[in-house]
């Protein structure tokens, strides 16, 4: 009796790709619906760093007596390489046409490593400011996220409700800190940060120190200092604004480049870069030299964020600083300003 042709089978159905471990990756796939008129005997898996599989690597499924879905784990692979994976049919009239994945393509990975350099610090009477970098292994995918986790007792077990326990999560390419708020003065913290990328939650980090209590703190440093000659002769002009990181110079979210403000006291009206405490005067030191050591120079105190210091030597070169203070004392100064010249006539 006549037979019908035989030709290369279809494409296999339903081939779909999972991550199977840091270094290997999971291709699930089903049987073509059309074989070509010959059992299929075995399944092409190819597999390549580039979508036209210039550099393909493969390997044969032989095995099909278990039946469908049929399984293959691709392994070693290089953690973090997107690889693109698609699979061929063939019967005793060669290989037939390939099936592409779905996805297409899939990075090897694990959950990342801990984060590094887990610092707790003290903000406020209210505040703590944890900042954090990036783990030295970030499971071959990118961390996307940051979650930092507080508790009163150190097992993190506690049944203290928020916001004495509670978690927040911030997003890694925007935040190197975040700042804890409405907590209790005196109250110990427990603090501890973890990672995550598209592999899931890493193990956490315990920050150093491990706990820390809220407690009124000086004031950061001030920022944006001008100074220039004055309308009058021998005399500065002095300008600044207050402090937006607080005294421990990390930003209460964000970056150092691009710092936050910090959160505002419930109630209040300015961010608590001030220490938990209003800024009660300012103190700009004025001198000829740069170290400060000069015999010219002076200090003059201030409720404002604008001075003009008079008196000085007309056409001599003076250099400035400013600091903030609150009632539990001084801050850090400010950057030194550049030498400026008062004005001669």
């Amino acid at each position: 009796s006549p037979q019908a042709p035989m030709v290369v089978p279809g494409r296999p159905t339903s081939a779909a790709l999972t991550v199977a471990s840091a270094t290997s990756l999971t291709v699930v796939f089903n049987p073509p619906t059309d074989d070509g008129g010959d059992a299929v005997s075995g399944y092409v898996v190819e597999w390549s760093r580039t979508a036209n599989f210039t550099d393909a690597s493969g390997s044969l499924v032989t095995y099909l007596n278990g039946g469908a879905p049929f399984y293959k784990t691709i392994s070693p692979l290089e953690p973090g390489v997107h690889y693109y994976v698609r699979v061929s049919a063939q019967n005793s009239q060669g290989l037939g046409p390939a099936a592409r994945t779905t996805p297409s393509n899939l990075n090897p990975r694990q959950e990342p490593g801990p984060p590094a350099d887990v610092r707790l610090l003290v903000t406020s009477d209210t505040m703590l400011t944890v900042a954090f970098e990036m783990p030295l292994d970030s499971g071959g995918d990118d961390v996307t996220h940051f979650v930092v986790e507080w508790d009163t007792g150190a097992n993190f077990n506690t049944l203290s409700a928020y916001p004495d326990k509670g978690s927040v999560q911030v997003r890694a390419a925007e935040h190197r800190s975040a700042t804890l708020t409405s907590l209790t003065p005196r109250r110990t913290y427990y603090v501890r940060v973890l990672a995550v990328n598209g592999a899931g939650r890493g193990a956490p980090q315990t920050a150093s120190p491990k706990s820390r209590s809220p407690g009124k703190r000086v004031p950061g440093k001030p920022l944006g200092m001008q100074v220039g000659p004055g309308a009058d002769a021998g005399s500065l002009d002095v300008s600044w604004q207050r402090p937006r990181i607080p005294h421990h110079d990390v930003p209460c979210s964000g970056t150092l480049d691009l710092p936050d403000d910090c959160p505002v006291l419930f109630g209040g009206s300015l961010p608590q870069s001030t220490g938990g405490d209003d800024v009660a005067e300012y103190e700009v030191q004025f001198n000829e030299h740069s170290n400060f050591m000069g015999q010219d120079g002076g200090f003059v105190t201030t409720k404002g964020m604008t001075l003009n210091i008079a008196g000085l030597t007309a056409g001599r070169s003076y250099f400035a600083r400013v600091l903030a203070r609150n009632s539990v004392g001084s801050g850090e100064y400010c950057a030194t300003s550049g030498e400026v010249f008062p004005r001669s006539y």
